[in-house]
């Protein structure tokens, strides 16, 4: 009850000091600089809006930092000269100065006492994205005057993005130098270690979804990351490389579709029903993409706002569905969740009030957010990996016992066909020997059928090693043929040729092979009065494209009536067992000659 009450009191305690508790201006930079400092923070300035390429020397009027460029304001202008006066002995010290300014979202130019110092970034076409970067100038004391000091910032902003010129400090080089140093590090470093960490993301639940992830979870943990991979772009891409509109659109989307997808995740994680919120969000990307389409240049700026409004509503959203979860509805399993929820929404707060107070913050927050998601995302995700391992094991001995009672199934089939074949044979000798004692070859014949049935059982398990080699199945079954067809005066001829491998054949499908090509090479004997027995086998396609292989026997006797073609030849059993393989058996006379020909599917028989 004592954690509940601690998260309940840091939840409301954020959200108060978020919503309510203005902080200064400079609350953040004057934190990181302490009490002892030289730094002065510039909060006016004075403003003309001019193409001349100097700075002009009438027509200024005064403006407050951060200085917006809406859009009433880009229709009419896209340049213009900020121009701040300060006097050197408010900068006592030694050594060279500097001017830090926390953002510059357009493309800038520096002049101190009307001498070009530096810009921002080289100028191009449409203009270089550095919206997210802080800006560091050196001051050199060669250019600062004793008494009064000017200095000129040429703003240059695109019609389709909102320019803003934020505070400006000026102080010693060395403090300033650090405040940079320190503010890019957590706006752009920070950022780009999170877009790898998110493409890396992207990458492992990609693989997982690959594997088969049974949860729809790791599928949306994966579009999520993705697509802030893609968003997170436009905090680091500087040259932007293709039309402004498709750029706008690309980063936009891929923003607000991050966060949908963050949101529908958690909801499937919590195992919740939020179908009304999540058909509003994805409302409000339709209309995001759409208005990227749609809307003139200079209004592109909106749909940008409207992405970063939908992520900031997404995180309150989760972070307040967390706590409540976690803490109110009395889950334990789910307490811990409200830690990265009460952070995660003291985190976009504080961002939401810097945006609209005009606060300007050391750094951003929310490109933080998506790392709580992928903590939290990462525990949950080992807590199912031990389930699912859990699970797995379960499987295993599933299989285990499926596979033994498969192994018996395969014994009582092997016993059938010992009774049906192997002990008929048995049968008939011993019939043979109580009524025919004298009939000792007919014995042996008896007997050596007995020993064919039996080898071709065994032969027929053999296979298992080698599962789906026809070639080597046909192989065992050619000196028994040999030695079948010598005393009768009959060749056998060789052709088998290399196969491709058959699916899913195995004992069984071996045996129904091996029956057809003896009982085929039996009618032979008994219904032909051929001289030579010629094997083959090929690689054949069905007549609707399916490929297969296919086994001829073709004998050379003469043509026998179509009595001894229905009545004797089996041709029913035959085709029977060939449809049970999955193919077909046909027998044709021609030229006499006679042909039976079994085709079999390389894809296997359907069980």
């Amino acid at each position: 009850m004592s954690a509940r009450l601690l998260f309940v009191a840091w939840t409301f305690f954020g959200a108060y000091a978020s919503v309510y508790a203005q902080p200064p201006a400079n609350s953040e930079i004057a934190w990181y600089l302490g009490g002892d400092t030289q730094v002065v923070q510039i909060e006016q300035a004075e403003l003309v809006y001019s193409q001349a390429d100097q700075p002009p020397e009438a027509g200024w009027q005064q403006v407050i930092l951060p200085d917006a460029w809406f859009v009433e304001r880009r229709k009419q202008h896209t340049q213009a000269w900020y121009r701040v006066k300060f006097e050197t002995d408010s900068l006592s010290g030694q050594g060279d100065w500097a001017l830090f300014i926390p953002r510059l979202s357009a493309h800038g130019e520096i002049w101190l006492n009307g001498v070009f110092l530096q810009e921002t970034d080289r100028r191009t076409d449409p203009l270089p994205n550095r919206w997210n970067y802080p800006v560091f100038v050196t001051l050199p004391s060669s250019q600062l005057l004793q008494g009064a000091n000017e200095l000129h910032v040429r703003l240059t902003v695109e019609r389709s993005r909102i320019g803003n010129l934020y505070e400006l400090y000026l102080g010693p080089d060395l403090e300033l130098s650090s405040l940079y140093q320190f503010s890019y590090f957590t706006k752009v470093t920070l950022a780009q270690a999170v877009t790898v960490i998110m493409l890396l993301t992207a990458g492992l639940l990609g693989y997982l979804s690959w594997l088969g992830a049974p949860s729809p979870v790791y599928r949306w943990f994966l579009f999520g990351a993705l697509l802030w991979a893609i968003h997170s772009m436009h905090l680091h891409v500087t040259q932007i490389p293709f039309p402004v509109r498709i750029w706008h659109g690309l980063y936009a989307t891929a923003h607000a579709g991050s966060a949908i997808c963050f949101l529908i995740a958690t909801h499937r994680l919590l195992q919740l029903r939020r179908r009304a919120v999540e058909l509003v969000l994805i409302g409000v990307f339709s209309l995001i993409v759409g208005t990227s389409v749609a809307l003139p240049e200079e209004y592109l700026a909106f749909v940008t706002s409207l992405s970063l409004f939908t992520a900031w509503y997404v995180v309150i959203h989760l972070g307040m569905l967390l706590i409540i979860h976690a803490i109110f509805l009395q889950r334990q399993r789910w307490l811990w969740l409200a830690l990265p929820g009460s952070v995660a929404l003291f985190m976009a707060c504080w961002d939401v009030v810097s945006f609209f107070s005009g606060f300007t913050s050391l750094f951003a927050k929310y490109p933080y957010i998506p790392v709580l998601a992928l903590v939290t995302g990462g525990v949950v995700f080992l807590k199912r990996f031990a389930v699912d391992q859990k699970r797995l094991t379960q499987l295993e001995t599933t299989q285990q016992r499926v596979a033994q009672d498969a192994v018996a199934q395969e014994r009582r089939r092997l016993m059938q066909e010992i009774h049906d074949g192997v002990g008929g044979h048995l049968v008939s000798t011993l019939s043979l020997l109580e009524q025919k004692p004298e009939t000792q070859p007919e014995v042996m014949d008896a007997v050596r059928a007995s020993l064919g049935e039996l080898r071709t059982l065994v032969n027929s398990l053999e296979t298992i090693g080698q599962i789906g080699d026809l070639v080597s199945l046909l192989a065992m079954l050619r000196d028994r043929l040999e030695r079948f067809l010598q005393p009768h005066g009959i060749e056998l001829v060789w052709a088998v040729e290399p196969l491709p491998q058959l699916d899913k054949f195995g004992p069984e499908e071996s045996l129904h092979v091996m029956r057809i090509v003896q009982e085929a090479v039996t009618n032979v004997i008994k219904h032909s009065n051929a001289s030579q027995v010629e094997l083959s086998c090929s690689s054949s396609a069905r007549e609707d494209g399916e490929p297969g292989v296919e086994v001829q026997i073709t004998n050379n006797g003469a043509e026998p009536s179509e009595t001894n073609i229905n009545e004797g030849y089996g041709i029913s059993n035959l085709t029977d067992r060939a449809r049970t393989l999955g193919g077909h058996f046909n027998f044709a006379l021609a030229s006499g000659c006679g042909v039976a020909t079994l085709w079999l599917p390389l894809s296997g028989r359907q069980r």
